[in-house]
């Protein structure tokens, strides 16, 4: 199944679970990515996985989102 269009899948988590998130989040996903880079010598191939745990996860997309509001109210 595809994104929807304005939006980047990303896999992560123990069972690799899809989150379909807003474009304009990437920004902070490239800064996600170098520190799992660094910390995880991650290197990427395939789909845009990450190594994380969902519920921190899930929380760093609600921090996302604040910030998304903020910036356009």
């Amino acid at each position: 199944m595809a994104a929807t269009r304005g939006c980047v899948a990303v896999y992560g988590g123990e069972g690799m679970r899809k989150f379909v998130i807003p474009a304009e989040f990437t920004p902070d996903f490239w800064v996600l990515m170098e520190v799992a880079k660094e910390k995880f010598r991650f290197e990427q191939v395939g789909g845009l996985r990450l190594p994380f745990d969902e519920e921190a996860f899930i929380e760093f997309l609600g921090f996302l989102e604040k910030k998304m509001k903020k910036k356009y109210p």
